[in-house]
């Protein structure tokens, strides 16, 4: 705790207005609709401070660095590191619900994840696995000397266990995140988070799925109602203008479904409301 402690406490406490921007930042950050439930139990998401938030994440031969991004990333969240600090300050999070991708590099390679720590992997392996070879000769790549082994840093990019949340230092020593941080951040969620929860398809999609676990939508949302409510739209779908449910907008997806919308915006601004009080949290046990 003392080691984390005493890297954290030298960032700028996070704004309340970049606590809010953030909150918005996760629910789009990646397609949470597809990687996430609708229904509870959802996923484990884990909030928290990080010198290094905003950058890439680069793996050079035996080392892992981060450097600021100065532009547009491979990702589409991943935006330029001054604009991230300005807009979300230090704040971090870390969850194994998302996608990974390994991006070769001339000197090495760009570990892209949901995960956005540091991992706790050994860097120092002596080969390759075959599969990550052949995916990554395929670019053109040749990992060479003492490469690390990507497969592990992938699976580890993917791994929920928390123990695996760490940040590095400007000495480039990881320091794991502290449980009573991790506990403290944690907030589970479901792909309601995400803007496309409101629309006809990702319903229309789900349905079987969301029928048979209706019963576990938060009572204080609606509860089963609601998932009842929201299936009844689907068969009623001929009874909407077509540019209700088709058309997208500048703030409205494609296939917008405004009942659907009206339906389950309450449990999208609670799953926010508990973002924004796991943030809280961590940045009280940081600063007291």
């Amino acid at each position: 705790m003392a080691d984390y402690l005493q890297v954290a406490r030298t960032l700028p406490v996070p704004s309340p207005e970049q606590v809010r921007s953030f909150v918005d930042y996760v629910t789009e950050a990646h397609s949470w609709y597809k990687h996430l439930p609708l229904l509870p139990p959802g996923r484990p998401f884990y909030f928290f401070l990080d010198p290094n938030a905003g950058r890439d994440l680069a793996v050079d031969g035996a080392r892992m660095k981060y450097y600021d991004r100065k532009e547009q990333g491979f990702h589409y969240a991943d935006i330029p590191t001054a604009e991230y600090r300005q807009r979300y300050g230090y704040l971090q999070y870390s969850t194994g619900a998302g996608p990974s991708f390994i991006v070769p590099r001339s000197t090495g390679v760009l570990l892209v994840s949901s995960n956005r720590s540091p991992l706790q992997v050994s860097l120092r392996t002596r080969i390759w696995t075959e599969l990550t070879t052949r995916i990554l000769s395929l670019t053109g790549f040749r990992p060479a000397g003492n490469a690390p082994d990507v497969a592990a840093l992938s699976r580890a990019a993917e791994s929920r266990d928390p123990q695996l949340v760490a940040i590095q230092s400007a000495e480039q020593e990881q320091i794991s995140v502290p449980r009573e941080i991790l506990e403290a951040g944690c907030v589970q969620l479901t792909g309601i988070i995400h803007p496309l929860a409101s629309t006809f398809w990702i319903w229309g999609a789900k349905a079987q799925e969301a029928q048979s676990a209706s019963s576990r939508w938060p009572a204080e949302t609606g509860g089963s109602d609601t998932v009842l409510k929201v299936l009844h739209c689907l068969k009623d779908k001929p009874s909407l203008q077509s540019s209700e449910i088709q058309d997208g907008s500048d703030d409205k997806p494609m296939g917008f479904h405004p009942v659907i919308h009206a339906l389950v915006d309450p449990e999208r601004q609670r799953l926010k409301k508990l973002m924004e009080e796991a943030i809280y949290r961590i940045v009280y046990l940081v600063c007291r």
